[in-house]
């Protein structure tokens, strides 16, 4: 029961890794099964969840079922989500600083304006 708790807690940090990397995401670059299944992912995703911390309570103890929450939150979460972009399961949401630095230059000598009102 135990192994199964933990299977499910996985697959819930897969589902919601994916689910939050296309969320962020352009509509361009989103994937079509996110435009189809969004909302019923992220709603299968909080089941599994909840199922695999029963089962880990249950065979384990409520601390294992604590740890495994923490767990899951804190480290499988953002750990997934840089693995699947790192494979490409997930869109890159965000331009690294020096892309972003590069187009505001750009944005700047076409306009004369800075794009972004900052206290200097």
């Amino acid at each position: 029961m135990l192994a199964v708790g933990i299977l499910l807690i996985l697959l819930a940090s897969v589902l919601h890794a994916w689910y939050g990397g296309n969320a962020t995401a352009s509509d361009a670059d989103k994937a079509g099964g996110f435009h189809s299944f969004g909302l019923k992912v992220l709603g299968v995703t909080i089941f599994f969840l909840a199922c695999g911390l029963a089962a880990t309570w249950y065979a384990a103890g409520f601390l294992a079922a604590g740890g495994g929450a923490l767990l899951y939150f804190l480290a499988l979460s953002p750990t997934v989500l840089y693995l699947l972009r790192s494979l490409g399961a997930v869109p890159r949401n965000a331009k690294d600083w020096k892309e972003r630095q590069r187009v505001q230059g750009e944005y700047e000598k076409i306009t004369g304006k800075d794009p972004s009102p900052r206290i200097r």
